[in-house]
């Protein structure tokens, strides 16, 4: 099964920080997911500032699990296209990728969580 994520950068700048580690990928799952969904939410009904507003704000933390290059650049676009009003019939499409492959990021990053957070124990 591929992985959409990559967390050894994160598990090495924790540097056997167990909390500092649990806690980020907490943060991320607390507040990434909503974010994803308000961006389908946004292309629906066309809200073009809102969606680059909600792309913005989730691409640093995406970059932080290690989102592909390829998806990162996908986001990029949505941001670019969404902002100058551009190419705006080939948002949905993009932004359904983009939320498929944050729920395959999702699944993977709660499963890091988990043994991550045995670890503290």
């Amino acid at each position: 099964m591929a992985k959409f994520s990559n967390l050894d950068t994160l598990i090495n700048q924790a540097d056997g920080d167990q909390k500092f580690l649990v806690d980020i990928l907490k943060s991320f799952l607390d507040i990434t997911p909503p974010i994803v969904k308000r961006m389908s939410e946004c292309t629906a009904k066309k809200d073009w500032d809102n969606l680059f507003e909600a792309t913005h704000k989730i691409a640093s933390s995406l970059r932080i699990v290690g989102m592909s290059e390829e998806y990162r650049d996908m986001l990029k676009s949505i941001m670019d296209y969404s902002y100058k009003k551009e190419h705006l019939e080939e948002l949905p499409e993009m932004v359904a990728t983009i939320e498929n492959v944050c729920n395959e990021i999702f699944e993977e990053v709660e499963v890091e969580y988990q043994v991550q957070k045995k670890k503290l124990k």
